[in-house]
C-alpha cells in the first residue's frame, strides 16, 4: 500500500492511504517538508501552553479545569418536504423541536440536555420550524441556506448562550434566519438561480455541496430521474437537484474552546449499488478532493473555515449500509485548484478523522434512519452524527464519542426506542410504525431523528 501525505502546518506527514507518484513527488525536494515532525509538534505545544497560561491568568482558571472534558450534544432531523404538506405533522414537528430546545426528558423520565447544535433539514413550511417567545427557543440562533433546482432548505441552530458565532458559510448576515418560503419557494437571498451552486449577489444564502464545476458537467446529461412524472435531466445541476450545507465556526462562551459545526444533505449516488459497494465511479468527486461525488464544495469550505478546528458533522449522507463509517466517504483533501489555503504539500482536513459514536441500541454499526416509506421502512443507515477525533488537522482539540440515540436496529423495523429523543417525539395515537417520527407518520419520506453525544478535549 502506498503512502498518503498530509500537512501539519508546513510539514508533510505520511499516513497509509493510496496516492499517485505525482502527488508524492509534491513533497520531495520541498524544504518545508524536511522539517522534523517532533520538533514542530513541540513548538506548537509551547505556543499552546503560553496561550493557555495567559488566559488562565486573566480568568483564574486552573490547569485541571482547563483540561477538563466538555460535554457537547447535537441533534439532526430531516422531516422531508412532504411533511410540510400536512398541517398536523408540521405543527407537531415544531412542538417537538421547541420541547427539545426547552430541555426535555426521554421515555424513562431521564433528563436530556438542551442540544448545543441542531440541524433541521428540508422543512418547507414556516409552520414547522421553531420560533416565538418560548424560553428554550430564545437560547438559540441559527444559520440557514438553500440549494438547487428544488430549493432544499437547511438550518443550523446553535445554543447562543454557550456558543459565540465567529464565522460561517454562507458568510452573509442575511442567512441568519430560516429560509423564507412564501408560496412554496425560497426568497430574499435564499434562492439559487438555475445552475448556481454558491453565494453571489442577490443569492447570498445559496450553498450546495457540489461545486459550480460539477453543476456545469455533462456526465449525467440525459439521465432519467426516477421520480413520479420523471423527466430526462438536461444537465448535472438538474440531476443533483439540491443538497445544501451550512458551516458555523464557534467559540464557547466559558471555556473559549473553538469548534466547527456542519449540517448537510449529500447527493444520492446515481449508479446501481453505490450505497453498498465500493466503486470508483460511485465515490470519486469531480474536484478530486474526496471519494464522494458531489462533495467538492463542501470539502473545500470545511478545509478553509474549519482548518485545525475540532469538527462536528451531522446530516444525511445517503449511505445505505450501516457498516460504512462516516469518514469512509472522504479521502484525499489535497485540492490546490479550489482550496485557497492549500500548501505545497497535501492539505489536512478534519473529515479524515471523523469518528462515529456507538449506538445505544446494542448493535454493530450505525442505526437505520431512512425512511418512513412503503413497502419497507428504514432501509438505509443514512443520517449520521460524527466528530473529529485526534488528528493532524485538529491539533487545538478533539472529540471523544460517547453514544448515539435514535433509529432502528434492523432494516424494515420501526424506531427501536421512540421516545429516546424526547417525550414529545411521538404523536398521540399513531401506529407503532410511526412512533418516534415527529411528523406523526404522515410524511412518506420522513427520516428518524438522531442525537449524538461527545466529549470535547483541548
Amino acid at each position: 500500500m502506498a503512502l498518503r501525505t498530509l500537512t501539519l502546518g508546513a510539514c508533510c506527514v505520511a499516513v497509509v492511504q493510496g496516492t499517485s507518484p505525482s502527488t508524492a513527488a509534491a513533497c520531495e525536494g520541498e524544504e518545508a517538508c524536511d522539517e522534523d515532525e517532533a520538533s514542530l509538534l513541540q513548538k506548537r505545544a509551547q505556543v499552546q501552553q503560553q496561550e493557555q497560561t495567559a488566559e488562565q491568568e486573566q480568568t483564574g482558571e486552573g490547569l485541571l479545569d482547563w483540561w477538563k472534558p466538555q460535554d457537547v450534544s447535537l441533534l439532526f432531523y430531516r422531516p422531508h418536504f412532504k411533511c410540510s404538506w400536512n398541517e398536523m405533522g408540521t405543527a407537531h414537528v415544531r412542538a417537538w423541536l421547541e420541547s427539545v430546545m426547552d430541555g426535555t426528558t426521554n421515555g424513562q423520565g431521564e433528563k436530556l440536555p438542551q442540544p448545543d447544535f441542531v440541524g433541521l433539514s428540508e422543512m418547507q413550511s414556516t409552520e414547522g420550524i421553531p420560533g416565538g417567545t418560548r424560553r428554550g427557543y430564545g437560547d438559540y440562533d441559527l444559520i440557514s441556506s438553500v440549494c438547487g433546482k428544488y430549493k432544499d432548505p437547511i438550518a443550523l441552530y446553535y445554543k447562543k448562550t454557550h456558543w459565540k458565532l465567529l464565522t460561517s458559510f454562507p458568510p452573509s448576515p442575511l442567512c441568519r434566519q430560516y429560509s423564507p418560503w412564501p408560496k412554496g419557494e425560497a426568497s430574499g437571498g435564499f434562492r439559487c438561480t438555475d445552475g448556481m451552486t454558491g453565494p453571489g449577489k442577490g443569492v447570498e444564502c445559496c450553498a450546495c455541496t457540489y461545486s459550480q464545476k460539477v453543476a456545469e458537467a455533462t456526465f449525467y446529461n440525459g439521465t432519467k430521474i426516477l421520480w413520479p412524472n420523471n423527466k430526462t435531466s438536461e444537465n448535472m445541476y438538474q440531476m443533483m437537484g439540491d443538497r445544501p450545507f451550512v458551516i458555523g465556526k464557534f467559540e464557547n462562551t466559558i471555556s473559549k474552546r473553538r469548534v466547527c459545526a456542519v449540517t448537510f444533505n449529500l447527493p444520492h449516488q446515481f449508479l446501481a449499488n453505490c450505497t453498498n459497494q465500493l466503486d470508483a465511479a460511485c465515490f470519486t468527486n469531480a474536484a478530486g478532493n474526496a471519494y464522494r461525488i458531489g462533495t467538492d464544495q463542501l470539502v473545500k469550505e470545511i478545509n478553509e473555515v474549519c482548518e485545525q478546528t475540532p469538527l462536528l458533522f451531522f446530516g444525511d449522507t445517503n449511505i445505505g449500509a450501516p457498516d460504512y463509517k462516516t469518514n469512509f466517504i472522504f479521502s484525499n483533501p489535497y485540492n490546490p485548484e479550489v482550496a485557497s489555503n492549500a500548501k505545497a504539500c497535501e492539505q489536512p482536513a478534519p473529515l479524515l478523522s471523523l469518528t462515529d459514536p456507538p449506538s445505544t441500541l446494542d448493535i454493530t454499526g450505525e442505526p437505520y434512519t431512512c425512511c418512513n416509506e412503503e413497502p419497507t421502512m428504514m432501509q438505509y443507515a443514512s443520517d449520521r452524527i460524527a466528530a473529529s477525533g485526534p488528528s493532524w488537522s485538529a491539533i487545538s482539540g478533539y472529540f471523544h464519542p460517547k453514544h448515539l440515540l435514535g433509529g432502528s436496529r434492523h432494516a424494515g423495523e420501526p424506531i427501536a426506542v421512540p421516545l429516546s429523543v424526547g417525550i414529545e417525539a411521538s404523536c398521540a395515537g399513531v401506529d407503532r410504525k410511526a412512533q418516534g417520527l415527529p411528523c406523526c407518520g404522515v410524511s412518506p419520506s420522513e427520516h428518524a431523528p438522531v442525537w449524538g453525544f461527545f466529549q470535547l478535549f483541548r
